[in-house]
């Protein structure tokens, strides 16, 4: 009997799994939010060039934001000082943002000079994120997805509230690519430990949850609400807590544990999982899982792949190549 065998006998599709979709797949919508914040952070607001001879600070300080707007578009010798750089051939210093949101361009002047770093720090997310997908690959065969998959996720949310207090861009930045990292490692490990617990026939129905779309929907409206960078990291963190406390109750992988040689906590998983759906495990589960490590130890499986794996033959490089390119 292979294992699927066993998941079907022991509720298919039953309250574990159903279980799983909301409390680990879910994880994909704190992923989106935090994935699309930078959307939000990096938005500028208009701007006023600060002038010695216009303003001077605490007239600045006193006055209301229409009041600075009508000064700085009548501006310096008829020169209007809204989004401008350099005022009579001279670079502007400092400035003033007009609205309610404060973002990261707000916050360290991320205008004129520093216009390019915003669409850095997006680039170095990314980065991370394929730092993170190679890592947390690895690392979901080598320590278990449960591991990789919660541990990843914990730390998203450390990064998030450190970067809430982020003292200057260049902090940001590598901050960024952190919750890059992390974002990366959840990605690719939350659909094989999701999927690990289904039979066959019911694994088409995880990626399909739109868990995504409701996050960037979400997003959207905390932003709405929030309009501050460093509040809607903070919630990003904060909404991630209930995600990590499936720690404690979904095993690891049964399939996993099996392919590892430890075919008492994979015998263990799956009792677990019987037990919660309101099923009996089957008197066969021991033997398969017994064959599974037999076989994984025969053919020398287990801990021996990695990228590399990937490019080791034509068809493989063939495979690879088109997966990424439909990707």
């Amino acid at each position: 009997m292979a294992i699927e065998h066993i998941f079907d006998q022991i509720g298919g599709f039953g309250r574990v799994q159903v279980l799983l979709i909301l409390w680990v797949y879910s994880m994909k919508f704190m992923i989106a939010w935090s994935t699309m914040l930078l959307s939000f952070a990096s938005f500028k607001n208009q701007y006023a060039c600060v002038v010695d001879s216009v303003f001077n600070q605490s007239e600045l300080e006193i006055l209301d934001e229409a009041e600075v707007w009508s000064i700085a578009k009548r501006g310096f010798n008829n020169e209007s000082l809204i989004d401008v750089c350099e005022v009579d051939g001279v670079s502007c210093q400092s400035f003033y943002f007009f609205g309610t949101k404060r973002t990261i361009t707000s916050e360290w002047n991320l205008v004129c000079d520093l216009r390019w770093m915003k669409a850095t720090i997006t680039s170095i997310q990314f980065v991370g994120s394929v730092v993170g997908a190679i890592i947390g690959g690895q690392s979901g065969d080598y320590f278990g997805r449960k591991k990789t998959l919660y541990g990843s996720y914990l730390l998203h949310s450390i990064f998030n509230v450190i970067a809430a207090f982020s003292v200057s861009w260049q902090m940001f930045a590598v901050l960024r690519f952190l919750i890059g990292v992390t974002i990366g490692s959840v990605l690719v490990m939350i659909v094989p430990y999701s999927t690990e617990f289904f039979p066959i026939k019911w694994r088409h129905v995880i990626p399909p949850v739109p868990m995504w779309s409701f996050g960037v929907c979400a997003f959207a409206m905390a932003a709405w609400l929030l309009e501050d960078w460093a509040d809607l990291h903070l919630a990003c963190a904060l909404l991630g807590i209930p995600g990590l406390l499936g720690y404690f109750y979904i095993p690891e992988s049964p399939r996993w544990l099996a392919t590892q040689g430890r075919e008492e906590e994979a015998h263990a998983a799956l009792t677990k999982m019987a037990r919660f759906n309101g099923k009996q495990l089957p008197a066969t589960a021991r033997e398969t899982i017994q064959r599974i490590a037999l076989e994984e130890k025969k053919t020398g499986k287990g801990k021996d792949y990695s990228y590399l794996d990937l490019f080791k033959n034509r068809d493989s490089i063939k495979i690879t190549v088109i997966a990424g390119f439909q990707w």
